[in-house]
């Protein structure tokens, strides 16, 4: 089991802190996706899944490797597995930097949807709300 809290303080950073209750960890499924926001109505841009374990070792799927790097400098949790701390953090990542790497998507509102599998069970749900304008 996972629980995850926001250690935000600052408008100017942005910390989580996840405590893992279950270890070791030596295989979790990712889903992520992102999705902009329009009235009533919601338009998925990327949805895709990678194996947590595999991906920390050969950084083959592009979407992930991308994403990954906006936050890889400012985490914790940036080894191959098995993960066997319980607790990882992501800390002080400059907003100003995820708003540069943000510059490609077009104004609007996104909702980012991070999802933690492991023995089909949800070990984990990471939901992040962006306006970009």
């Amino acid at each position: 089991m996972c629980a995850f809290r926001s250690v935000n303080r600052s408008y100017k950073y942005m910390s989580i802190r996840a405590q893992i209750y279950e270890l070791p960890i030596t295989y979790a499924l990712i889903t992520f996706k992102l999705s902009k926001r329009d009235n009533q109505h919601v338009f998925e841009r990327f949805n895709s899944s990678v194996e947590l374990c595999r991906f920390m070792r050969d950084r083959q799927n592009p979407v992930a490797s991308f994403l990954f790097s906006v936050f890889e400098d400012y985490a914790t949790f940036n080894h191959t597995c098995p993960f066997t701390e319980s607790h990882y953090i992501l800390e002080k990542l400059p907003v100003q930097h995820v708003s540069n790497v943000l510059s490609i998507l077009p104004n609007g509102r996104y909702i980012f949807h991070l999802l933690w599998t492991s023995d089909n069970r949800l070990k984990g749900e990471i939901m992040v709300y962006i306006t970009k304008s």
